[in-house]
């Protein structure tokens, strides 16, 4: 369909002074019904598997209403339904997670139609391949220093982990006692004490380590991170304080157990005040 725009000479500047002539141009919009992208691309690879809303958006170049659902096809099928974005998009909602190390193909039928009747122009082939079973995050972040050695060692993979393989999969130099925290696509290892201070840590994942469906690792994961020095983190009353209640406590906390038996040796205070040290554990203090 030719368009045509035209501005009269009636259009004034800001200043009041009127187009010497008028104007008028002539376009024709693009004669085809057509898709102008699908996401992921075609060809795309490391595609999440998450069963996350919208992952896979198709904009057409006219408006299309739910008789377009029928004409898309997703193979090896996925659980899921398309729901319109807005006229022009059209997303579909995953029920689950996409299989890991897959390949999967998008299909427009060559007799699809947009809302007005128009067929699409020729059918449609894209395809995409979501990850293999990998780590995607961890805390410490891998080659992170001088991070607190109160902490505890994250790791969160694309899919939900067997924790059954997690512990022999699992290990720390140097080592750290503790145990585990799971959750459906994470889990934590949570040191018994704290970790040594400043110190380098390696922890590695074997590819023995596997998603509930019995995906494994495609290699080992290697995590490296360091530790804070020992140091004072916080006490109590603040550095220069003023009307500080003569009956309070004095409080010290460290990022790292104290050596209890020699504290005696290494904390003084002038003018001389007598009272006992008391140890503190868990942040609580009783003196």
């Amino acid at each position: 369909q030719e368009y045509i725009l035209t501005i009269d000479t009636s259009a004034k500047d800001i200043n009041k002074n009127s187009l010497s002539q008028g104007f008028s141009m002539k376009f024709l919009p693009e004669p085809h019904f057509r898709l102008l992208s699908v996401t992921p691309s075609n060809g795309a690879t490391e595609v999440p598997p998450n069963a996350t809303s919208g992952f896979l958006r198709i904009e057409f170049n006219s408006e299309v209403d739910s008789t377009m659902y029928s004409a898309v096809h997703i193979s090896p099928m996925v659980l899921g339904e398309w729901r319109l974005e807005d006229p022009t998009h059209m997303y579909y909602h995953l029920y689950h997670d996409l299989e890991l190390d897959k390949t999967y193909t998008i299909t427009v039928d060559a007799d699809a139609l947009d809302k007005y009747g128009h067929t699409v122009i020729q059918p449609v082939t894209s395809s995409f391949t979501s990850q293999a079973f990998q780590v995607v995050e961890t805390y410490p972040q891998n080659g992170e220093g001088r991070i607190s050695p109160t902490g505890s060692i994250g790791v969160r993979c694309n899919a939900p982990i067997d924790t059954g393989s997690v512990r022999s999969s699992f290990s720390c130099l140097p080592a750290i006692s503790g145990g585990f925290v799971f959750e459906e696509r994470q889990f934590y290892y949570v040191p018994s004490f704290e970790m040594w201070t400043s110190t380098s840590y390696k922890v590695t994942l074997q590819s023995t380590l596997r998603s509930a469906d019995g995906a494994y690792l495609t290699t080992a994961y290697v995590l490296r991170f360091g530790t804070d020095n020992f140091k004072i983190v916080d006490y109590f009353p603040p550095h220069l304080s003023n009307g500080v209640s003569r009956s309070t406590y004095i409080y010290v906390m460290c990022n790292a157990r104290i050596q209890q038996s020699s504290v005696g040796t290494y904390v003084s205070f002038y003018p001389r005040v007598s009272g006992t040290l008391v140890p503190c554990f868990e942040n609580t203090c009783s003196g």
